[in-house]
């Protein structure tokens, strides 16, 4: 019997938007995988935390902040074999994810390390640009105007060079 591997958006950090089907999945889960910073707590444990089945088991990953691709791929190389002997003993593992676990998300590097291998699927969540957007009650675009979204990560030239060129942008990763 083969497990599952299940991306699962989480929202912004507010509890109250993860969706329906993210509680639902949540409640199947024999493992939870999470990642977080080398200098940060898995903000997406504590949010589904009261949504797991009481015999859950946790792995927890910290992953470095380091501009080497190398060093990233390492890291994502042993997360997938960690996650891969949970997949292959049948187990069904969760990866709770802020946002989206396919928009800026560290569940993609796994999933496509072990998608040839093991089922996945993913359950999206709200991404952070929508909250901001609700909260502020602000459109993002109207009718035919263009959304440039850009990772706050770029140079600050690239970054302004782009933003300049925009209708309307927003800047994601800031922080």
């Amino acid at each position: 019997m083969t497990g599952e591997l299940v991306g699962i958006g989480v929202g912004p950090g507010d509890p109250e938007l993860l969706t329906l089907k993210a509680v639902r999945r949540l409640g199947e889960m024999e493992v939870i995988a999470s990642i977080a910073s080398d200098r940060a707590a898995p903000v997406a444990e504590r949010i589904v935390a009261p949504h797991l089945p009481a015999g859950a088991r946790r792995l927890a990953f910290r992953a470095p902040m380091h501009a080497d691709a190398a060093v990233r791929r390492a890291f994502y190389d042993e997360v997938a074999e960690r996650l891969g002997d949970e997949l292959a003993a049948g187990r069904k593992v969760g990866f709770p994810c802020l946002g989206d676990p396919l928009f800026y998300g560290s569940f993609g590097p796994v999933m496509a390390r072990l998608a040839p291998h093991f089922p996945c699927s993913v359950v999206p969540g709200v991404p952070a640009i929508q909250a901001a957007s609700a909260a502020l009650r602000l459109l993002l675009a109207r009718g035919d105007e263009s959304l440039l979204l850009l990772p706050a990560t770029l140079p600050d030239t690239e970054l302004a060079a782009r933003l300049r060129m925009a209708e309307c942008a927003a800047v994601l990763k800031v922080g």
